[in-house]
């Protein structure tokens, strides 16, 4: 009986410990890449699954993670935009991309957001992979470069 009583609060413990993550694949901070080097291009898929009205922020830096661009936008429940980074005008031919979002009229993360990022390599095949989403609270640090790049 004690075996048993000891396994139950174990098992509550686990189950506690995992409602409190985020959900898989869902975030409020993404993170991918562009490589504009000689003929490539890349698109960005970024996807509001929710019911929810969003703000994103698509920060570009450089390899040497000097801030680039910023990308503000909304994204409506259920929506989708396309982002061509060869036409949002990013000075460097390599580098990476972080999207956040916040609720539409709220100063704070919202998750939700889903994305991919395909790359044309020329006259290679195109390559389509997610963009990887990162648990909040690692976006606490990175918020106060992206909000003075992004200027909100």
């Amino acid at each position: 009986m004690k075996k048993m009583l000891v396994l139950l609060v174990l098992l509550l413990g686990l189950q506690q410990e995992a409602s409190a993550q985020e959900p898989a694949g869902a975030s409020a901070y993404l993170v991918g890449v562009f490589d504009l080097r000689e003929d490539r291009t890349t698109i960005l898929h970024i996807v509001n699954p929710t019911r929810a009205d969003l703000r994103l922020f698509v920060a570009f830096f450089d390899d040497s993670e000097r801030p680039l661009r910023c990308f503000p936008g909304e994204l409506s429940a259920n929506d989708l935009m396309e982002i061509n980074v060869r036409e949002v005008g990013v000075d460097a031919p390599l580098g990476v991309v972080k999207v956040i979002t916040f609720a539409r009229n709220e100063d704070r993360p919202q998750i939700g957001v889903v994305g991919n990022q395909r790359l044309s390599l020329g006259r290679q095949p195109t390559i389509e992979t997610g963009l990887h989403p990162i648990q909040s609270q690692f976006l606490e640090s990175e918020l106060p470069v992206i909000r003075q790049l992004c200027r909100f």
